[in-house]
């Protein structure tokens, strides 16, 4: 079965000449400004193969090649993609490398010579493992902390983010398993340990990561794991012990096993929902007012369902209206943010489907000052992977629902009207 590890970058204009950089991949924030490749890796726990590498291309004022490669274990791979001077849209080339459990991954982008600004909106790999359904989860990072004795919270997901409260945490539109929760820090000049701590609702979960004083390198919990359900939200939490220095968290991240066959899509980060608002699927979730600048375009046919929102900061003094969009339509899947009330908001009775090429997003409509949207997901399943959604109920086609609420089917000549 194939799937997307899917990373934003977010209208970055990448310009240097002749440079090279790196990013993680995996709903990552994906802006290619580390020039050490370490730096945006992560421990990959899925073993499989990568079968394409895709770039989405915005804007393209160089007049040279940009070259794209996923690195496996610090090394350039087979999988390569060379995106022309001045080319854009939809850039890919496909191959087949394989990834064993316990490899590091990230992207390369290299620019040649010459002039120019190159916007990659959106940077990603097909996976398709050798068993079940796991897929890696990761947030870019850049975080320094200094304080002692001090907790601060980061996102798991899309965008680098550093708060004194759970403002980044990230929604799930699908009920599964955390495991491998992984930090990796660059330097440490820390006199005391540094504890990393996954967090689920606002609470300590079950995996931890220490670092002692100079500690540095990637970390991993391989022995807990946390369960995660529908709707429920989670980060990474910062505790420093008493004494001086300071830590640099490059990135964090995490193996999401879900409970059906499928992947998340999944953008983290602080979008206020103007007017007209449109946001992206995955990455970093800040939108605008134009739509094409968000807008992921699927690689293959899929089923979407779940989904899921959490708002924050909410000054709104009347309802908000969030919607999937598809090929720059209101879809079936859509989610009204209550006035003044934070809280998670999902949809787990419409779904869609969406054909190759299609061109998917978040959009939000209604008078919404002061409103914010800090995670946003879906839940995707490849078309012939687990059914079409189409004409369902969640997934179930009407013809094998038996009964709704104790009530026979055959007696239901409408559901609400319809």
């Amino acid at each position: 079965m194939a799937k997307i590890i899917s990373s934003s970058a977010n209208a970055f204009g990448f310009s240097t000449n002749s440079a090279t950089r790196y990013c993680p991949i995996g709903n990552s924030y994906a802006i290619f400004s580390k020039t050490t490749e370490s730096d945006a890796a992560h421990t990959c726990r899925v073993a499989g193969n990568a079968t394409l590498i895709r770039a989405i291309v915005k804007s393209n004022g160089r007049g040279t090649n940009t070259t794209y490669a996923l690195m496996v274990n610090g090394s350039a791979s087979a999988l390569t993609l060379t995106v022309a001077g001045g080319a854009t849209g939809t850039q890919s080339a496909t191959g087949s490398v394989s990834i064993s459990d316990g490899d590091t991954l990230s992207l390369r982008q290299v620019t040649s010579t010459g002039s120019g600004s190159i916007v990659t909106q959106f940077i990603e790999v097909q996976f398709e493992p050798s068993s079940g359904s796991a897929f890696p989860e990761n947030c870019d990072s850049n975080t320094i902390m200094s304080n002692a004795s001090t907790t601060r919270y980061i996102p798991l997901r899309g965008a680098n983010g550093l708060s004194t409260d759970e403002r980044y945490a990230a929604v799930s539109p699908i009920a599964g398993t955390s495991s491998n929760f992984q930090i990796n820090v660059s330097s440490n000049a820390r006199t005391s340990t540094t504890t990393f701590r996954f967090r689920k609702n606002g609470s300590n979960g079950n995996q931890t990561v220490a670092y002692s004083s100079g500690q540095t390198g990637v970390k991993e919990d391989v022995t807990n794991t946390d369960t995660i359900g529908l709707g429920d939200f989670y980060n990474t939490s910062i505790t420093t012990g008493s004494g001086s220095g300071g830590i640099v968290l490059k990135g964090s991240g995490h193996k999401f096993d879900p409970a059906e066959t499928g992947f998340i899509l999944g953008s983290t980060g602080l979008n206020e929902l103007n007017s007209a608002n449109f946001f992206p699927l995955c990455g970093e979730i800040t939108g605008g007012a134009t739509e094409s600048l968000v807008q992921w375009p699927t690689p293959f046919d899929i089923n979407i369902k779940n989904m899921a929102i959490k708002s924050r900061f909410n000054g709104s003094t009347s309802p908000t209206a969030v919607a999937l969009r598809i090929g720059g339509v209101d879809a079936n899947q859509n989610i009204t943010i209550a006035a003044s009330t934070d809280a998670v908001y999902t949809d787990a009775i419409n779904t869609d489907s969406a054909s190759s090429g299609d061109l998917l997003n978040f959009r939000a409509t209604g008078s919404n000052a002061a409103l914010y949207a800090v995670s946003g997901a879906i839940f995707v399943t490849p078309a012939g992977a687990g059914g079409n959604y189409a004409n369902t109920v969640n997934g179930v086609a009407p013809a094998a629902i038996a009964k709704v609420m104790g009530v026979a089917t055959a007696n239901i000549s409408k559901v609400i009207g319809v």
